[in-house]
C-alpha cells in the first residue's frame, strides 16, 4: 500500500493530493511496520514537487510527539531531510506548528527547531551558505517570539544572536515595542520588559548597542512608583544598573 501510494504521487503529478492524503492515513496505521514505512515515505512525495515541502513539514511536526522512540526518530529524520531539501519551506512548516500548535505538538516543534538551528552545518547547511536563508530564519524567530514564554524567548534570542546580533536586538525592540510609551499599569508589558532585558544583557557586545533599550528604560523611571509589583520594581532597578554598566 505504501509503495503504490508513493508511485501514484511520482508517476501522476496531478494526483499528488490523493497520494498525499492516502499516505497520511497510513501514518495513523496501528500496524507499526506499515505506519513507519508510511512516515519514511512522506519526504519522497516532495521530490516531484517542492511546493509540498512546507505542507509536509507542517504534518511531520504534528507527528513529533508520536509514541515510541523509533517512530519519533523516523519523524525527526524525515524533517531533517526536508530541511536539507528546502530549508525555508521546511522551517515555515515547523514554525507554523510552534505558532498554532497546542500542548505536546507545540512544545516538540519548538524543541526540534531550536536543536536543529543550533547546529546548522549538520542539519541545515543552507543556513551556512545562503544569507537569504539566514534572514528568513530570523524573520521566523521574530514570529515565534511574540507568543514565547520566558525560557522559549531565551532560546530564540540566543539563536538569533548567533546568526546576527544586530538583528537579534531589533527583534527585542520589536518584541517590547520601544515606540510606545511605558505603561506602569500594563502587567503584560512589564512582564515582557522584565523578561527581555536580562536576555539582552547576556547577548550584549561592543558591536551591538543597547542604547535604545537604555533610553526606553529611562522613560520608566518617572512612573516607577506606579508599578504595583515589588519584585518587578527590584528586578527593573537591578537590570537598569547592569545595562548602564555594560553600555559605558
Amino acid at each position: 500500500a505504501v509503495v503504490s501510494t508513493q508511485s501514484t504521487g511520482k508517476s501522476f503529478p496531478g494526483h499528488q493530493d490523493t497520494a498525499f492524503n492516502a499516505q497520511l492515513d497510513l501514518c495513523e496505521e496501528e500496524e507499526a511496520v506499515i505506519r513507519r514505512e508510511a512516515i519514511k515515505g512522506l519526504p519522497d512525495l516532495c521530490k516531484a514537487d517542492n511546493k509540498l515541502i512546507a505542507r509536509m513539514a507542517n504534518v511531520l511536526a504534528q507527528l513529533l510527539p508520536i509514541e515510541g522512540h523509533l517512530d519519533q526518530t523516523i519523524v525527526k529524520h524525515c524533517l531533517v531531510q526536508l530541511l536539507k531539501q528546502d530549508a525555508k519551506a521546511a522551517v515555515a512548516g515547523i514554525v507554523n506548528q510552534v505558532i498554532i500548535g497546542e500542548g505536546a505538538v507545540r512544545e516538540a516543534s519548538h524543541k526540534f527547531l531550536v536543536e536543529r538551528l543550533n547546529d546548522p552545518e549538520k542539519y541545515i547547511p543552507a543556513m551556512v551558505a545562503d544569507e537569504g536563508v539566514k534572514l528568513y530564519v530570523i524573520e521566523q524567530l521574530e514570529r515565534i517570539a511574540s507568543g514565547a514564554s520566558y525560557p522559549e524567548f531565551v532560546d530564540l534570542m540566543q539563536l538569533a544572536s548567533g546568526i546576527d546580533r544586530k538583528k537579534a536586538l531589533k527583534m527585542v525592540n520589536k518584541h517590547i515595542d520601544l515606540e510606545k510609551p511605558f505603561d506602569p499599569t500594563n502587567a503584560d508589558l512589564i512582564e515582557h520588559f522584565s523578561m527581555t532585558l536580562p536576555v539582552v544583557l547576556k547577548q550584549h557586545s561592543k558591536t551591538s548597542s543597547t542604547s535604545a533599550i537604555v533610553k526606553y528604560y529611562c522613560s520608566v523611571l518617572p512612573v516607577f512608583s506606579q508599578i504595583d509589583a515589588p519584585d518587578h520594581k527590584l528586578m527593573l532597578l537591578q537590570w537598569l544598573a547592569e545595562t548602564l554598566h555594560t553600555s559605558v
